[in-house]
């Protein structure tokens, strides 16, 4: 610094094309790196790796140094650096601040984040974010520029003009979709399980631009195409007729028609095909073929990626679909096995609906909460299922003469029906026909069953699922929030390259004081963009509140969940006050006893010279 005082130049590089801020900020000091940003250094200085100052101090593991650096006037350079890995895959500063420093991205996600100065309560209030740093497929490549090699480093330039709109020479720096989707900034905070990222209102922004312009268009197709399928699948279902029910109508006397014959039971009960079973079965069929041709395209898209429990149910609800519907003979009645086969079609299919709905804006978060304590409850499960096995097998050896108990499959059913308070004492333990074989055990054993399983079981898993639930509350809006990601970078992977240039924006501006209409305000997740009034001000003017994350969080909560968590801040700051007490503390503590020590051995001294001064006064 000194040096730098009489003249020395800012940045002078040596043999592998080291800088001092390098150096420094390698090192961690943070004050001198300070002191060189303050005197001009450069932060787009590469090294000979093709580093610049930023890459390497994050690297490095220097998060004060990190954060030094983004609070400079030069962080939009440090971070507009690009690389590309010996893998081909693209590494920029923001991207290794996702992994390393999730709290260093949402100071970037702050800086990107303007008001445009008018009243907050003003209408024409907006706020714009800036998507620079966390959607940057394309860059700009002019004619006759070959695209950036492995290994390379440079800085790529904006695709966009002074309007916003993207360039024709902008394109994307991969052909392979997939890895845009991998490495895309927001798939990275997924994957690393970033929420307070993703809930940011820049990346939230984001991806209700992508949802409104794209993702939604192509979900509600596909859930209106879906539920064209269950609608035929669920009228077919309830109109065919199966062979236990064609009996069971014939009557079991009736000796005039052949119950084997499948010709006579149609004639006898005056069947036809139904409009659902004519139109029905061929309808299924296509959609389902159609639905199994998407989920092929799926998997070349995902790989192995794609062995999940929503997907495999897809693929079993379609095959069975289809085996329900399709005629393997002339006759309309339904096998036995086919029938079986449409029950779990049915039950799949409606299960599956559920699963569509969890994207669904308004009542997406409903669906997060229940799949959140089914969860929680398979967690359990195991312990509770101990529970049933050995109450069931006990009640069958002493009740096996009762039909309830004459199995051990029959028996840990009835023993579950038990549970949730249908005992059916009298006809148990008060009939006088089956009496009790062994009383004197049967009795203490269901009193024990009834406290353990009934009342503290019970009460145990009620317990579990409402103490969940205020966590679940505070996470549905982001665990959806991370599922409409995945889709709408889904739905980007397959677009074509002109639709996908429409859709892409570097900014966009919101208007949070804006009337909506009703459908807008449910369909369009009005709440989060309530959260955007959430600024403070500063010297550049407004910007996002680093809090943003908890108040947004804050407004699915009740009252009462409000006052627990002041409560539970105000608890947070006693305990902060207590902790700097004991540090203030323990350090006065030696210093009150060395004055007291001082004090003592002035004191003694005192006392030494008192006797020289009587004895002299003496004589």
């Amino acid at each position: 610094l000194l040096l730098i005082e009489y003249g020395s130049p800012l940045d002078p590089i040596d043999k592998r094309r080291t800088t001092p801020l390098q150096l420094a900020g390698k090192g961690g000091h943070v004050e001198v790196v300070q002191r060189l940003l303050e005197k001009g250094a450069s932060l787009s200085v590469c090294d000979a790796t093709g580093r610049n100052a930023l890459e390497i101090a994050i690297a490095a593991g220097r998060k004060d140094v990190v954060m030094a650096m983004i609070r400079s006037s030069q962080w939009q350079e440090a971070l507009r650096h690009c690389r590309v890995s010996p893998r081909s895959r693209r590494i920029t500063p923001f991207r290794m601040l996702i992994k390393r420093f999730p709290e260093a991205a949402e100071l970037v996600l702050d800086k990107c984040t303007t008001a445009n100065g008018v009243d907050a309560d003003n209408s024409n209030f907006g706020i714009k974010f800036n998507f620079e740093f966390l959607d940057d497929s394309y860059e700009l490549v002019e004619k006759g520029e070959a695209a950036a090699q492995q290994g390379a480093a440079y800085v790529p330039q904006s695709p966009y003009d002074e309007n916003g709109e993207l360039s024709p020479d902008g394109h994307l720096y991969t052909d392979d979709m997939r890895e845009l989707k991998r490495n895309h900034s927001l798939m990275l905070m997924v994957k690393h399980r970033r929420p307070h990222l993703l809930g940011h209102p820049v990346s939230v922004a984001l991806v209700k631009h992508k949802w409104t312009s794209s993702g939604r268009y192509m979900y509600y197709f596909n859930l209106l195409f879906y539920m064209v399928f269950l609608t035929f699948l669920t009228g077919y279902i309830l109109n065919a007729p199966d062979w236990a029910s064609a009996i069971s109508h014939l009557g079991s006397n009736n000796t005039e028609v052949d119950q084997t014959n499948c010709k006579s039971v149609e004639e006898a009960l005056h069947m036809s095909r139904h409009f659902f079973m004519a139109a029905g079965k061929w309808v299924v069929v296509v959609m389902a073929l159609l639905n199994i041709v998407r989920e092929l395209f799926q998997i070349y898209q995902a790989r192995l990626n794609y062995i999940e429990t929503e997907n495999l149910l897809e693929w079993v609800c379609y095959i069975c679909a289809v085996l329900l519907v399709w005629d393997f003979s002339t006759c309309i009645i339904r096998e036995n096995w086919q029938w079986q086969t449409g029950t779990v079609a049915i039950f799949l299919a409606w299960l599956n609906l559920l699963l569509f709905i969890r994207k669904f804006p308004f009542f997406g978060i409903y669906v997060v909460m229940f799949t959140d304590v089914l969860a929680t409850f398979s967690k359990f499960f195991i312990v509770f299922f101990f529970f049933i096995i050995a109450f069931a097998l006990s009640f069958f050896t002493l009740l096996k003469t009762q039909p309830a108990f004459s199995s051990p499959v029959r028996s840990l059913v009835k023993t579950s029906v038990m549970m949730i308070g249908e005992f059916e004492y009298d006809s148990i333990f008060n009939n006088p026909e089956l009496p009790l074989p062994y009383p004197a055990v049967t009795w203490p054993l269901f009193v024990v069953f009834m406290v353990l399983m009934s009342i503290i079981i019970m009460n145990l898993l009620v317990g579990l699922a409402v103490d969940d639930i205020k966590a679940v509350q505070e996470q549905a809006i982001l665990t959806r929030l991370a599922m409409q990601t995945r889709l709408v970078l889904d739905v980007e992977t397959i677009l074509p390259d002109f639709l996908r240039r429409l859709t892409t924006v570097p900014y966009n501006i919101v208007h949070p004081n804006v009337r909506r209409s009703p459908l807008g305000k449910i369909f369009g997740d009005f709440r989060l963009v309530q959260s955007f009034q959430f600024l403070s001000v500063t010297e550049e003017g407004f910007t996002v509140d680093p809090r943003i994350t908890e108040k947004l969080l804050s407004e699915e909560m009740s009252e009462t969940e409000r006052l627990s968590q002041s409560v539970a801040d105000l608890t947070a700051q006693v305990d902060e006050l207590r902790t700097q007490n004991q540090k203030t503390h323990a350090l006065l503590t030696p210093l009150v006893d060395y004055i007291q020590s001082l004090k003592q051995d002035q004191e003694s001294e005192e006392c030494e010279d008192r006797p020289e001064i009587n004895r002299q006064n003496t004589l």
